[in-house]
């Protein structure tokens, strides 16, 4: 029995690296709203990636997205936040979180934040705290939409 486990105590550790899942249990609207510290709606100005070093002198990557705020739903008045999110592209070299939200300079987005710059993701649930904003032409009136990715 033992050798059982071991056995598959190294399988496991031989799979860790290659196994890749960001979960997050969904949560509900009240939820995302009473656990945000800031609700913005805005527009994407800037995505940029680049190297950060860390405090203990080692370097991440992590990308910065510039969001121009047109309405302040909760948290402070501001006319822009940049949201610090860990992982990007910086020329050969990547770090990808599977489910970090990916953003698009020109993107009008309500984003839900929670404590930014100090976790690896400053959206309310991750991919959940983030809600694009389309346009039904048709229609000729705005809609939103959970991004998930």
């Amino acid at each position: 029995m033992r050798f059982v486990s071991l056995l598959l105590g190294a399988a496991l550790a031989f799979l860790a690296p290659t196994l890749r899942a960001t979960t997050v249990i969904p949560p509900s609207f009240p939820e995302l709203v009473e656990k945000a510290e800031a609700i913005y709606r805005g527009r994407v100005t800037a995505v940029e990636s680049r190297h950060v070093d860390r405090p203990d002198g080692s370097r991440v990557i992590k990308t910065f997205v510039t969001v121009a705020i047109d309405k302040v739903l909760k948290g402070a008045a501001q006319n822009a936040i940049t949201l610090e999110l860990l992982g990007g592209r910086v020329g050969d070299d990547s770090l990808i979180i599977t489910g970090m939200p990916k953003f698009t300079v020109g993107a009008e987005e309500f984003v839900f934040v929670q404590r930014n710059g100090v976790q690896f993701c400053p959206l309310v649930a991750v991919m959940h705290g983030r809600y694009r904003v389309l346009h039904d032409a048709a229609q000729g009136r705005d809609y939103m939409m959970l991004q998930l990715h």
